[in-house]
C-alpha cells in the first residue's frame, strides 16, 4: 500500500504517524516533515478526539514539539490528556477495588482491555483511553460476581424493572452493565460484566474455561493482575474491533501495540492453530493487516500472510485500510450485518444471529409490566418493535449477503474447470 497516496491529507498521516507510544526513526523523521507544513489543527484535534488516540498524539508531539507551529492546539491537547489521565488512575484503582472484592466473594475474574491492556501495551494508563471496566467472569460464579458488585455500591442496567425481570434479564444475557457515581469525584463509572468472550450471535465459540486455564499473571503498578493468555488477548482484540467495523483507530492501536509489547512471548503457531479451530482466519487476518498497513506492525505481517494463506479461496471481503481510520463514528445497522454476515456465513451464524436479536432486552420489558406467565408476549413486542426500525435494513443485508454468496460459489466452480 502506498502510505502518501492512501491518505493524503498532512492531518491524517500525522495522526497516523503519532499513534503508537514509541515511533521508529524513519516514522520520526516523518512527523517532522509534516510538522513543518501548515496544518489544519483544528481538523487534528476533531479527528484525534474522535479516533480516541489523542493521548498519543500529545505524546509523540510533545516529543517534537519544537516543530510544533499551534500552541493554542497543544494547550488544548494537554488539556484533554490531563482529564484523561485523572479518569484513568482512577478507573484502575476501581478495578483494584473490584478485583478484591471479587477475590472475598470467590468469583473468579479476568480484566479485559482497560487499564491492564493500557499498562501492559502501552505502558500506562494514561496512554489509552477508556471509558469503562470490562471484566470476563465464568458463567458459574455470575451470580457472585454481580453480589460483589451490587454490595460497594454498583447499581444493574436494569434496576428499574421488577425482581423477576431483572433476573431474567441477567441470567439470559452474555454481557451485564453495572454503573456507579463515585461521591467524591462525581464520576460514573461503568462495569461491564461478561460472560463469554465474544457474543454468541457473532458464532465465535471460545470456551470460557479454556481462557481461565490459559490465564497468565501481569503486574499492574505492583498488583499482580490475572489476564488472558497473549494469544487469546490478541484473538479477541481482532474479533472486537471487526464487531465494530474497525471504525476507530484505536482498536487497530489496540492490536498493534500488543503485538509490539508481546514480542517474544506470542506463540504464533498456536495462535494461527487456534484462529483456524474457530473459524475466524479472515477475521484475524484483516485485523493484522490493518495493523500492518496502517501502523507499519512489521511483527504481524508473517502471521498475516499464514492466515491469508489459509483463507484463499473464501471470497472474504479483505478490508482496504479505509475501512478503519474512517470519519463514521459507527457502522449503520445495514454495515453491521453485511459486515457480520459476510465474515460468518452459514446457517448456524444467521440462526444465532436472529435467536440473539429476538431475545427480548430491557426497553422490551419496560414497555409493559406483565406476569410471569405471560412472558411470550416480550418476544412479539420486541419483533414488533424491530420489524418496524430495521425491517428493511435487514432484508437488504441479507439479500446483499445473498448475493455474494453466489459470487463466491461461482468463482468456486470456474476454479474448478480451470484445475
Amino acid at each position: 500500500m502506498n502510505f502518501e497516496r492512501q491518505f493524503g491529507k498532512p492531518e491524517d498521516r500525522l495522526i497516523l504517524c503519532c499513534a503508537r507510544t514509541e515511533p521508529a526513526t524513519k516514522i520520526w523523521d516523518q512527523i517532522d516533515y509534516l510538522l513543518s507544513q501548515q496544518l489544519d489543527w483544528d481538523y487534528i484535534l476533531a479527528r484525534a478526539v474522535q479516533q480516541s488516540v489523542f493521548p498519543l498524539l500529545y505524546r509523540n508531539l510533545k516529543g517534537a514539539r519544537r516543530y510544533c507551529p499551534d500552541e493554542n492546539a497543544f494547550s488544548e491537547l494537554q488539556a484533554r490528556c490531563r482529564l484523561n489521565a485523572f479518569y484513568a488512575q482512577h478507573l484502575e484503582t476501581e478495578l483494584f477495588t473490584i478485583l478484591n472484592i471479587f477475590a472475598d466473594s470467590g468469583a473468579r475474574a479476568i480484566p479485559m482491555k482497560g487499564p491492564v491492556l493500557a499498562e501492559v501495551a502501552y505502558g500506562g494508563a494514561a496512554l489509552r483511553v477508556c471509558s469503562d471496566l470490562d471484566i470476563l467472569s465464568p458463567v458459574t460464579d455470575a451470580n457472585l460476581a454481580r453480589d460483589a458488585l451490587l454490595s460497594i455500591g454498583y447499581r444493574g442496567e436494569a434496576h428499574y424493572l421488577s425482581d423477576w425481570q431483572q433476573q431474567w434479564l441477567f441470567q439470559s444475557r452474555e454481557c451485564y452493565s453495572f454503573w456507579k457515581e463515585d461521591r467524591r469525584s462525581r464520576l460514573r463509572i461503568n462495569v461491564d460484566l461478561h460472560f463469554n468472550l465474544v457474543p454468541r450471535c457473532l458464532s465465535i465459540n471460545i470456551d470460557p474455561q479454556a481462557l481461565f486455564d490459559r490465564a497468565e499473571i501481569v503486574t499492574v503498578n505492583g498488583r499482580a493482575v490475572s489476564c488472558l493468555s497473549p494469544e487469546d488477548t490478541l484473538i479477541y482484540l481482532c474479533v472486537h474491533a471487526w464487531k465494530h467495523g474497525w471504525t476507530l483507530l484505536k482498536w487497530i492501536c489496540d492490536i498493534a501495540q500488543f503485538a509490539r509489547s508481546a514480542r517474544g512471548r506470542v506463540d504464533w503457531d498456536k495462535l494461527i492453530e487456534r484462529t483456524s479451530s474457530l473459524g475466524i482466519e479472515g477475521i484475524v487476518y484483516s485485523s493484522f493487516h490493518l495493523a500492518a498497513e496502517l501502523l507499519r506492525e512489521d511483527s504481524l505481517r508473517g502471521p498475516a500472510q499464514k492466515l491469508a494463506g489459509k483463507s484463499c479461496g473464501k471470497g472474504l471481503p479483505w478490508p482496504t485500510s479505509t475501512l478503519a481510520f474512517s470519519a463514521k463514528a459507527q457502522l449503520s445497522v445495514l454495515e453491521q450485518l453485511s459486515l457480520m454476515l459476510a465474515y460468518r456465513r452459514g446457517i448456524r451464524s444467521i440462526a444465532d444471529l436472529i435467536r440473539t436479536a429476538s431475545r427480548p432486552c430491557a426497553y422490551d420489558l419496560s414497555l409493559a409490566l406483565l406476569p410471569r406467565r405471560f412472558f411470550f408476549i416480550y418476544y412479539l413486542i420486541r419483533l414488533l418493535r424491530l420489524s418496524a426500525k430495521y425491517g428493511r435494513a435487514v432484508l437488504k443485508a441479507l439479500a446483499h449477503v445473498s448475493l455474494d454468496c453466489v459470487k463466491t460459489l461461482t468463482r468456486h466452480m470456474r476454479c474448478g474447470r480451470q484445475r
